[in-house]
């Protein structure tokens, strides 16, 4: 066992609440094997959310594949938009809303007050009045 793995486990024995992000090795481990088809197989997930990005470079890394599989097995995933030579968040309702259909559970924002009061007006409008 790796020495992180290791400090992970302490952790979660001290705050056994604390829900814990997934690490960079584990999202290519399962990027990696679900390009081949093998991640049902060989990569459980240890972790309780998924970080990845929706596109790294000019790969599609947010695929159904990788929903599908962290879906299954309960765990939570949370995203930004692009990583790469500079980083893009989530920052319009239309970018949330179309990932919130697709299954994600949250995103990363630059600009959190703004997209709040975006998606509050669309969902509570009498907040407005």
């Amino acid at each position: 066992m790796s020495k992180y793995d290791r400090v992970i486990k302490e952790i979660k024995k001290k705050r056994t609440l604390w829900p814990y992000g997934e690490a960079t090795q584990e999202v290519k481990n399962l990027l990696f094997s679900s390009f081949l088809r093998i991640d049902m197989f060989l990569f459980p997930l240890k972790s309780d959310i998924l970080v990845i990005p929706v596109k790294h470079g000019k790969v599609d890394t947010l695929t159904d594949r990788i929903i599908k599989h962290v879906k299954k097995r309960n765990k939570k995933l949370r995203v930004w938009m692009y990583e790469g030579k500079y980083v893009e968040t989530i920052e319009t309702k239309s970018q949330y809303e179309v990932l919130k259909t697709r299954g994600v559970d949250g995103v990363f924002t630059d600009c959190p007050e703004r997209l709040f009061r975006d998606l509050s007006y669309c969902y509570a409008p009498e907040l407005y009045k």
